[in-house]
């Protein structure tokens, strides 16, 4: 797919502290692969697919968390 390096930056400003190295381990990489990726250094389709799965992992856990919060909080 190779995103854009606007994209990328998109993904990295999205991407709490240490996801980086969560994701360089799980691939088996160093961090610094992946801070490569991000400045466009490298097109790492193994890189890319596991930023993007982790950013749909953080968007699940907010959006079930706003479902609790509603749930909890909020009157029908």
């Amino acid at each position: 797919m190779a995103l854009s390096i606007e994209e990328r930056k998109i993904i990295q400003d999205y991407l709490p502290y240490g996801s980086r190295t969560e994701v360089a381990k799980q691939l088996g990489i160093r961090k610094q692969h992946i801070n490569a990726y991000f400045i466009g250094e490298t097109n790492s389709p193994k890189i890319e697919r596991a930023l993007l799965k982790k950013v749909k992992e953080l968007k699940k856990v907010e959006e079930d968390s706003r479902i609790m919060f509603n749930g909890l909080f909020c009157r029908k």
